[in-house]
């Protein structure tokens, strides 16, 4: 059998929750079964033009429905995604695109600025889109006929996402994620909260962050549950979506949860269905954590970070949101986590010191 690898899961859900929407972009979604086919015929379609094992795939898109299916065609061929920041500058996306030696880049027409120049100094890397933009080729046309899954081992160790993050000591470092580290901090995640397929996600991000794309592998294709994206996440399409789909769980950066709490709408909406929101990533406010409880969303943080399979390294439970605010959780169920001293040996309770984490959901290292 294949080690744990993201897209085994897929194939399950696929097979017993087929006509389930699995994912939902502004309303456009895809079931189990159409998300299996359609990743698979962009695998093969990779496959078919010299894509192998460990090759890496850029993504450079907003929020929509051929994102995952890149992604886990990406995976299903074998090979490694590279998620590219649409906030970088056409200098900054440089070294991501040169450093990972990117053999093919799917963009759409509004970050296509971003690649000015790219044939300089990525001449090996081919563009394609997902809109028509005179002089690329087309994702459809890369799709190949065939809905099959490809003959593939993939195997945990193989290194599904290699992830950008800033460094204080020089260009933003590669953080390269395996398979099984995403696997294992989903595994965690579930055991942690409780979630199921009968979950309902909001990701109110861009999935060309890490969080956005990882929380969906992580949290939607291992659970089961249908996850919720929007291009453009105002206060009024977060609570609309939230009251119409039933959402039953977000998760977000805090100034998104910000966003809703200075709305008009914060103390009128409709948010009984949700039963847990987690935020972390900045700086978060007591008195945000305060006032989302007393609406009754045991809102709590985590702390994570990309180095930690993009995921979370302690996480607070809604059972624990009020009696320890402020606070940044226990460590997850596959890690261990301590806090030492200059001398490297560990520190007693409320000191300050170096955070070390290791555990099944750690990166296999830098690019």
């Amino acid at each position: 059998m294949p080690g744990d690898n993201l897209i085994r899961n897929l194939a399950y859900w696929a097979r017993v929750r087929p006509d389930a929407k699995a994912v939902d972009f502004d309303g456009a979604g895809l079931t189990w079964l159409e998300l299996e086919k359609r990743s698979n015929q962009i695998a093969h379609g990779l496959l078919a033009r010299g894509l192998g094992k460990g090759d890496t795939v850029g993504l450079l898109m907003r929020n929509r429905i051929e994102f995952p299916e890149a992604i886990l065609g990406t995976l299903k061929a074998g090979g490694t995604v590279v998620l590219l920041n649409m906030r970088y500058t056409p200098t900054e996306i440089r070294h991501p695109i040169a450093d990972a030696a990117l053999s093919i880049i799917v963009s759409d027409a509004e970050c296509m600025d971003k690649l000015v120049g790219v044939d300089s100094y990525a001449p090996d890397t081919r563009v394609v889109t997902v809109d028509p933009v005179d002089g690329y080729g087309h994702l459809d046309d890369l799709r190949s006929a065939d809905e099959s899954r490809p003959e593939i081992a993939v195997e945990a160790e193989d290194i599904a996402f290699v992830c950008y993050t800033s460094g204080t000591t020089g260009l933003p470092k590669g953080a390269m994620i395996s398979h099984g580290a995403v696997y294992a901090a989903g595994a965690a995640k579930t055991y942690a909260v409780g979630q199921s397929w009968k979950d309902r996600m909001l990701i109110p991000m861009p999935m060309a962050y890490t969080a956005g794309s990882i929380f969906f592998v992580r949290d939607g294709i291992q659970s089961g549950m249908t996850t919720y994206y929007l291009s453009r996440p105002t206060a009024d399409a977060m609570f609309d979506l939230i009251e119409r789909e039933k959402i039953t769980a977000v998760e977000s950066v805090a100034v998104l949860f910000e966003t809703m709490l200075k709305s008009p709408r914060f103390e009128t909406a409709d948010l009984s269905s949700l039963r847990r929101a987690v935020t972390g990533g900045q700086y978060v406010s007591k008195e945000l954590l305060r006032r989302w409880q007393e609406l009754g969303v045991d809102l709590g943080q985590g702390y994570g970070q990309t180095e930690a399979a993009g995921s979370y390294i302690t996480i607070l439970t809604a059972e624990e949101a009020q009696r320890k605010m402020g606070f940044a959780g226990r460590a997850m169920p596959n890690l261990e986590v301590k806090v030492v001293g200059d001398d490297g040996e560990e520190l007693a309770p409320m000191q300050s010191g170096e955070i070390l984490v290791r555990g099944a959901s750690m990166m296999s290292g830098y690019l």
